[in-house]
């Protein structure tokens, strides 16, 4: 809990980073995919 910072997506696949964003519930977090199709889902 003392580390900052405390949210590290870079440790973390491209796809569990876009899982996470897709599952906020107030739609604040966002991403741009660099890596897969045009079509893939963003939060």
């Amino acid at each position: 809990m003392t580390a900052r910072p405390w949210i590290t997506p870079d440790n973390a696949d491209a796809a569990a980073v876009a899982a996470v964003v897709d599952r906020c519930p107030s739609g604040a977090l966002r991403y741009t995919r660099h890596d897969g199709p045009a079509d893939a889902p963003h939060g």
